[in-house]
């Protein structure tokens, strides 16, 4: 710098002011004024460089702490969908293909980005409750007994048992908790009907049941896409919102 100072002539009469900027005590830049004459710089002046490297270290420590927050929120979310895809090898890439299957079903209801990321968090999640299941009754290859299914019953429970001991998952919670319950009111835990049931939920829910249909359990073999669309179909307004399943028909056609 001080080479090309000389070259321009401007050596002998400048003056520099610079200040530091910080991210969590490390000095991570600087922002530096330069004048060349030889009335240097104002008091004001130094407070008001003084002031925007203040706002500007503000800045980046709040950018370096919301990235640290959102990776942990990712890792949290990971750790709970490997925890359940461990203990029932069946749901394994079933909870993914869930979340993208929601989410590009709320996009074409034109939700908004945070409500498509809490219903992609609460998809990803839905099942975090098996974990409290035994694996003989998630993998028993027969019909379960009326005593299995109730038992079975409970999971969207201890779903929203475990997910809301988590900071912020108050909302995903509620709507993982929810996607069992049918348009009809027949659903599962609370017997919730049509408006009542969060409409995140019930996006949710038409997500799940076409994966399930579509992918080999330990009682059946995978059906059809067809097939599973047809099911989507003939349970509108029992089972699932009907415009819901407009829209997903739509989408998974493609």
């Amino acid at each position: 710098m001080i080479e090309i100072f000389k070259k321009l002539g401007t050596y002998s009469d400048f003056t520099s002011l610079y200040a530091p900027v910080q991210v969590e005590g490390v000095n991570v830049g600087l922002i530096s004024l330069d004048v060349f004459n030889k009335t240097g710089f104002s008091k004001n002046s130094k407070k008001i460089l003084k002031f925007y490297a203040q706002i500007i270290s503000n800045f980046y420590s709040q950018k370096v702490f919301h990235d640290k927050e959102t990776k942990m929120y990712d890792d949290i979310v990971s750790a709970l969908v490997s925890a359940i895809e461990v203990k029932d090898k069946y749901t394994e890439g079933h909870a993914q293909r869930v979340r993208k299957y929601s989410c590009d079903i709320a996009i074409e209801f034109g939700m908004s980005k945070e409500k498509i990321k809490e219903i992609g968090t609460a998809a990803l999640l839905h099942d975090i409750g098996k974990i409290g299941i035994s694996t003989e009754i998630l993998n028993k290859p027969g019909k379960l007994t009326e005593d299995e299914y109730n038992i079975i019953k409970l999971h969207p429970i201890y779903t929203k048992t475990i997910l809301e001991k988590i900071s912020d998952f108050t909302t995903v919670a509620n709507i993982a908790y929810s996607h069992h319950e049918n348009y009809d009111g027949t659903g599962y835990p609370q017997g919730l009907k049509g408006d009542e049931i969060p409409f995140e939920s019930q996006i949710i829910q038409v997500a799940d049941a076409y994966d399930a249909m579509t992918s080999e359990r330990a009682y059946r073999k995978a059906m059809f896409n067809n097939q599973a669309l047809e099911i989507l179909e003939e349970y509108m307004g029992k089972q699932f919102n009907p415009e819901i399943v407009k829209v997903a028909i739509n989408l998974l056609m493609e």
